[in-house]
């Protein structure tokens, strides 16, 4: 079963009660009078365009499409789940490769953010001439990991070796 970019209408006749939303897919199918026809085991609800899987139940009314697709399929793949890693495709799930790249990026841009943080701060006992010996000494490091982690070269992610952050 399949139901197609559900969305929210008001039918003529409120057969499931006043206080309910009804959607309806944009074949003009119902939602509540599709239900009894998702006979498989899962029910995924799932982005129109891309396909990435946005909800996963095994009692598909439990379901909140408005606006996603909802499609019926008997086993899931072991790990698949919500974290838009896996896409539905041509009646398969697939999982999605991570972008390494965004990854790499990320934990960086992190990574410049904490040794920034830990600088400015021993920064100011150095400056301020109150320093002891280890902070002293962690203030260089910190300041070599730093320059080291501005030369990561992100596009590169799958070979990157992150330098060690200072003890």
């Amino acid at each position: 079963m399949k139901l197609i970019n559900l969305q929210r209408y008001t039918p003529d006749e409120l057969f499931n009660g006043a206080g309910i939303q009804y959607f309806k897919d944009e074949n003009g199918k119902d939602w509540f009078k599709s239900l009894p026809k998702f006979t498989r085991k899962f029910s995924l609800a799932i982005e129109n365009d891309s396909g990435v899987i946005r909800s996963i139940s095994e009692d598909a009314s439990r379901l909140y499409p408005v606006g996603l697709t909802v499609v019926d399929i008997d086993a899931l793949p072991d790990g698949c789940d919500i974290s838009g890693a896996w896409r539905w495709s041509g009646g398969k799930i697939y999982g999605v490769a991570p972008d390494y790249v965004a990854l790499a990026v990320q934990n960086k841009s992190a990574l410049l953010a904490a040794a920034n943080q830990a600088i400015i701060t021993l920064s100011d006992a150095v400056d301020l001439d109150i320093a002891t010996d280890e902070e002293k000494r962690l203030f260089n490091e910190w300041r070599k990991y730093r320059v080291l982690l501005s030369r990561v070269e992100t596009t590169k992610a799958r070979d990157i070796t992150w330098p060690e952050v200072p003890q």
